[in-house]
């Protein structure tokens, strides 16, 4: 996975996060299951490009994200 990919690897894990917290704000039993999935995949998108990251150590575009 290239400096690209990885960025939108992170870049759309943010977003599954920034839902997940959406969700948080109004808590009910539906919404915290959907949290739930919602942070489960965010884990596993990131847990998937983590190899990937430790390669690009130093790489500020991807720091950035």
């Amino acid at each position: 996975m290239g400096t690209k990919a990885l960025v939108e690897q992170l870049m759309s894990a943010r977003q599954q996060l920034d839902l997940a917290s959406r969700l948080l704000a109004k808590p009910t039993p539906e919404t915290l299951e959907s949290c739930s999935s919602v942070l489960e995949a965010a884990g596993r998108q990131l847990a998937g490009c983590q190899p990937t990251f430790r390669q690009q150590v130093g790489n500020a575009a991807a720091l950035e994200e």
